[in-house]
């Protein structure tokens, strides 16, 4: 596909699992409301963490990934909202982090 720039519909990328989901045209806007607002009430931190983690772990050994990994653990297990995650799956409610 990269090699010979053949387009690909939504469709066979979906089979392919290159996409997450479709959605119609006049319904993507309200789906990426939907995802942001979802995004905005996470553990931002640990987003942060994901993506350096992803982009590092191009550029890196498999035993280098898991070493970052297990540091990047380490940090996010003592953040306040790692504490907040656990007392919401703890109180059976949805947690309220706050980047912290």
């Amino acid at each position: 596909m990269m090699m010979l720039g053949e387009r690909v519909s939504a469709e066979k990328a979906a089979q392919w699992g290159m996409i997450a989901e479709m959605v119609e045209d006049d319904a993507l806007e309200a789906r990426v409301d939907a995802i942001a607002a979802c995004l905005a009430k996470g553990p931002t931190r640990a987003y942060r963490w994901i993506r350096a983690n992803l982009r590092a772990a191009l550029e890196m050994s498999l035993t280098e990934a898991l070493a970052l990994e297990r540091r990047t653990q380490r940090e996010a297990g003592r953040t306040e909202d790692f504490g907040e995650g656990v007392a919401a799956f703890r109180e059976k409610r949805p947690p309220r982090f706050q980047g912290k």
